[in-house]
């Protein structure tokens, strides 16, 4: 094996592919490790090829993100074969977790979905094309999840170079190829995106969608057979998440979503509102070949039988090199021997000089084929023998993917530490948006993205030391409350983290704050506050109301509010949840959550305390922000099957299930009830705090009753 590359010192071989080997390597001057790509000698000739891997390094090392593998070096070999130093990642390929059988949690299955997402469309947006998007070029690393690797055959959309086919089907790998790319015609993204729809597919069902005995008859049944109904094969499955790889791998690209940043946000919507497959088990079932769910840990949910697979009968086979064929079958022959069994080049020439050679004594069917298959593309000659009959367990112990679970188990172990430590020092119990957030986060998953920047100010807000006269010198106008909430301090035990009060400049919005140091944004927050409510109150005849109260908890990013404007989390007598980490007020996002929280919290006033249904006041809410922000939230996008949260009325229901589509129709309807009658909910609010029930209050204010305007609602939504 080589010993050095240019600067690194090679440790092993990894493996190899269709353009050259990779190995694991450190570089020496930084001690890294890296993985290391040489263009194998036998295609190094062909020009072609050439042009093919040095285009795959320049693109890869202009893709700078934290699910792509970094390359960082280009050059050549002592024997002048072009190489690549890249990014060294410590997981293993999706293809393994599939075919190992891994019990996987349905929230892995969607971070995994999303992440790859986040890297194609990063890649699509810088001009590059993967084109052999597949599991075995995923790789899952334990801390960070996703990373992309071997941009092998690596495009770029500006390139105007003849089509590189002298390889044949290095352009892409049968199983997951799209069928444009296929019948060498001009591709974009979409072909990309094709194969991450295939790939979706395995990881969820287990298998390939189309399977042929000829790699030929792959690439016909991807241009022809139809897409095959995920469903069918198991109706467990989320119908949701089954459209959406089921549109990927639309047979023209035309047919299959307009960018990966669509695909996330409808991966994001099955995350928060598919929470049963979400926080459910799946593996693959030996007995029912499907995936499905598992049950008590290790029982398939539908045969209640043991996921462990059953024994199987193994042929074993004695393997002989018999003859050399080839002009240069002996040279091939013993560099692949002294490759597999470590011997000098001198011991395997005296071998070879006496053939027949047993070359092993007992190998399993499929290994010993094999290596008969290697040995006569190299020009020799190999039988085998059968030596043995046997049986061998294949299923010991089904491994269980870590990926993601150690994180959500020390927060779980937090917050029950943080409870205890409440109950037993404060004697207060734990805010109940605290409970409700780190279930958010869960819903949410590791595969959140910002969609805010981070301001970097860093300058503490109020210094729980400074005395009152000292805050009054520095204009600070907020004052040191006894309010604490947990957290935890360098060392990791958990402590109570003093929670500060802070006022608005005019007194309108009053904010507790949690771990939040950052002075300029709090001050702006305020400001941003307070124009909000003097238009609330303005537009409803509102002046005698309380000053609302917001928790700003600088340890949870603001990102985890978007998807649903944070309106999932509840309001307690601390306050209204925002989540201050990662937080831009300079963004539309922040107003458009910060209304929403205002305009829910003027309704709860209003009412005087009477308990609204939540599709009213998420409704009143988001039809606020309509008005307000119009470019931060667009409901409309999200109606299609409009009729499905309707039936029966349960949109309450879909509310605590957290579905996005509802929020949306909830802000369409109360939109269509504003219109119909000016200040209709503010109406039907006043009309509680009189002690009306909703029903009755209703109906007061409309003259019908709630299902007959829900009826008219989507009659008229129906017919535009």
């Amino acid at each position: 094996m080589i010993e050095r590359i240019a600067h690194y010192k090679i440790l092993k071989e990894l493996g190899s592919g269709a353009m050259g080997k990779v190995f694991k390597a450190v570089d020496e001057s930084l001690n890294m490790l890296v993985a290391i790509k040489v263009l194998d000698p036998a295609i190094a000739s062909d020009e072609s090829n050439l042009v093919r891997f040095e285009r795959e390094a320049r693109a890869a090392a202009n893709l700078k993100h934290q699910h792509i593998a970094h390359v960082f070096f280009v050059g050549r070999t002592a024997d002048n074969l072009p190489f690549y130093a890249m990014e060294y990642v410590d997981g293993q390929p999706l293809q393994d977790i599939i075919d190992h059988r891994t019990i996987i949690t349905g929230r892995q299955m969607l971070t995994i979905m999303k992440q790859s997402c986040l890297a194609l469309q990063f890649s699509s947006d810088k001009g590059v094309l993967h084109r052999d998007i597949k599991p075995g070029n995923i790789m899952i690393e334990r801390e960070i999840g996703v990373k992309i690797v071997d941009f092998g055959i690596a495009k770029t959309t500006s390139d105007r170079e003849t089509k590189l086919t002298s390889t044949g089907m290095g352009l892409g790998t049968p199983t997951y190829v799209s069928p444009e790319q296929a019948q060498s015609l001009d591709i974009d993204f979409r072909a990309d995106m094709y194969s991450l729809g295939i790939t979706f597919f395995e990881l969820l069902t287990g298998s390939a969608p189309y399977k042929a005995e000829t790699l030929v008859n792959v690439i016909i049944k991807h241009m022809r057979d139809p897409i095959p109904d995920i469903q069918s094969l198991n109706p467990r499955f989320p119908r949701q998440l089954c459209q959406i790889i089921e549109r990927m791998m639309a047979k023209k690209p035309e047919g299959r979503y307009s960018s990966f940043e669509e695909i996330h946000d409808a991966l994001e919507r099955v995350l928060v509102s598919e929470h049963e497959f979400v926080d459910s088990s799946w593996a693959w079932c030996e007995h029912c070949d499907i995936v499905d769910l598992v049950q008590d840990g290790s029982l398939c949910f539908r045969c209640k039988q043991s996921l462990e697979a059953p024994d199987e009968e193994v042929t074993y086979m004695a393997v002989y090199l018999n003859a050399m064929n080839g002009p240069d079958a002996r040279q091939m022959v013993s560099h692949y021997m002294q490759k597999n069994t470590g011997r000098s080049l001198e011991a395997i020439s005296v071998m070879l000089q006496n053939l027949p050679l047993m070359l092993a004594p007992r190998l399993p069917y499929e290994n010993a084929k094999a290596i008969q298959s290697k040995l006569y593309q190299l020009g020799a000659e190999v039988s085998l023998k059968k030596v043995a009959v046997g049986k061998i367990k294949k299923g010991q112990a089904r491994p269980r993917l870590e990926f993601g679970l150690e994180r959500r188990r020390d927060a779980t172990t937090k917050l029950d530490t943080m409870r205890s430590h409440v109950k037993e020092s404060a004697k207060k119990p734990v805010p109940l948006y605290l409970a409700v957030a780190l279930l958010f986060v869960a819903v949410v998953g590791l595969g959140s993205y910002f969609l805010v920047e981070y301001s970097g100010n860093e300058k503490p807000v109020i210094d729980n030391k400074t005395s009152a006269a000292e805050t009054t010198e520095n204009e600070a106008p907020g004052t040191v409350e006894d309010a604490k909430a947990p957290a935890e301090n360098a060392e990791g035990s958990t402590v109570m983290a003093e929670m500060t009060a802070f006022s608005s400049r005019n007194g309108l919005c009053r904010f507790n704050i949690i771990e939040f140091g950052e002075s300029a944004t709090l001050e702006k927050l305020g400001v941003l506050c307070e124009t909000q409510v003097k238009e609330l109150k303005y537009s409803y005849g509102l002046y005698k109301l309380e000053a609302p109260l917001f928790i700003i908890d600088g340890r949870k990013d603001f990102a985890l509010m978007l998807p649903t404007l944070g309106l999932d989390l509840q309001a307690d007598a601390d306050g209204m949840p925002l989540f201050a980490k990662w937080l831009n007020t300079d963004r539309t996002e922040a107003a458009a959550v910060m209304r929403a929280a205002l305009a829910r919290n003027l309704l709860r006033q209003v009412a005087g305390g009477q308990t609204l249904p939540s599709w009213l006041e998420n409704g009143f809410a988001l039809s606020e922000v309509r008005k307000s922000q119009a470019a931060a939230y667009d409901p409309e996008k999200d109606m299609a099957d409009a009729a499905e949260c309707l039936v029966g009325g349960l949109w309450d229901t879909a509310f605590e299930e957290g579905s996005p589509r509802a929020y949306a129709q909830s802000a369409l309807y109360a939109a269509w009830l504003n219109g119909k009658s000016p200040d209709s909910i503010m109406r039907i609010a006043r009309q509680m705090a009189q002690g009306n029930t909703f029903e009755k209050a209703f109906l007061r204010v409309f003259y019908k009753s709630h299902d007959e305007m829900l009826k008219l609602w989507f009659d008229e939504y129906s017919k535009n």
